[in-house]
């Protein structure tokens, strides 16, 4: 009996070598056309991509942008979330005022609408948009490229828990709770000033739940660490860190440490790695310093730390 096991034993080790054999002398060639097929038949998606600040560039055709439907298609890219992006004054109140509620949501509304224009109106023979699964797969098939949209910063939300619904209905499927600063929902990973809340607010608790409800997925990139972690208390469904990186390849605020992405991976959720440099790997102390004192020379460091906001200064945006 022994030697009969050992014999079967044999047999699998010699299968096995000669098949790691056979995998060894895959040419360069090979190796990529099987990538290829791989990448061919995947549902290939970049969960965060920001919409340009205009569309004088028509984003059906070649562009200057990091992301346009042409490249998508060039590339195997079939899907996009692109991100509804508003940003926060530099000021004591964070913007957190009825006035900055008000202006910062119709800035996210003009970009609901700008998404919802190319899909619909601009490029509906290139691309279409979707809000569940089933339509991802289905507009994959025909060709198209898939448009889905994200919230980046809770903060056009205001204090109005029925936004959360008006930006589902509108298309949102994910929010980032927060973005640079602390806001009205949590604290941030990047915001240098005290914490507000010491993690999330009692409002942000609720947002959350409400994005269980609906079927929104809850982003924690950008989020302060004790906000993550009263995320994966809070959240009854498995959460998401759509533009992130690991600390312990790069030490960068928004990165997760080992016990974030496990508690992640815990909650069925899943964390995409952003492909930025400064994410994914660190820089050697001297150039971080000379980096960081000649954003101090830069009069748009100013600027921006006054609460400036540095897209309307037409000389800053040549």
């Amino acid at each position: 009996m022994h030697a009969k096991r050992m014999m079967v034993a044999c047999l699998v080790l010699i299968f096995l070598g000669g098949f790691m054999h056979a995998q060894s002398k895959l040419t360069e060639d090979q190796i990529m056309a099987r990538a290829k097929k791989v990448h061919a038949e995947a549902i290939s998606i970049d969960t965060h991509v920001d919409i340009p600040e205009n569309w004088q560039q028509d984003p059906g055709t070649l562009t200057t942008n990091k992301c346009d439907l042409v490249k998508m298609k060039n590339g195997g890219l079939k899907g996009v979330f692109m991100a509804v992006y508003e940003g926060q004054p530099r000021t004591p109140d964070h913007g957190l005022t009825p006035e900055g509620y008000q202006r910062v949501h119709a800035a996210a509304m003009a970009k609901f609408e700008a998404v919802h224009k190319l899909a619909e109106q601009m490029h509906p023979e290139l691309c279409a948009l979707a809000t569940t699964p089933d339509q991802v797969e289905q507009i994959a098939r025909t060709g198209k490229r898939v448009v889905m949209i994200g919230v980046e910063n809770g903060y056009p939300i205001g204090e109005d828990l029925g936004n959360v619904k008006k930006f589902y209905d509108l298309g949102a499927r994910y929010i980032t709770l927060s973005h640079s600063g602390h806001n009205q929902i949590c604290d941030s990973s990047s915001d240098t000033t005290p914490p507000l809340h010491n993690g999330l607010s009692p409002f942000g608790k609720k947002v959350v739940a409400e994005m269980n409800r609906l079927g929104i997925m809850v982003d924690v990139s950008h989020i302060a660490a004790k906000s993550f972690w009263d995320v994966i208390a809070a959240s009854k469904a498995p959460i998401i860190a759509s533009h992130s990186g690991c600390m312990t390849v790069a030490k960068a605020d928004r990165n997760l440490d080992d016990d974030q992405i496990k508690a992640l991976a815990k909650n069925g959720g899943v964390i995409q790695i952003v492909a930025l440099a400064s994410y994914l790997k660190n820089d050697p102390p001297e150039r971080t310093e000379a980096v960081r004192k000649l954003r101090e020379l830069s009069p748009l460091y100013e600027m921006a730390k006054e609460g400036i906001d540095l897209k309307k200064v037409e000389w800053a945006k040549e």
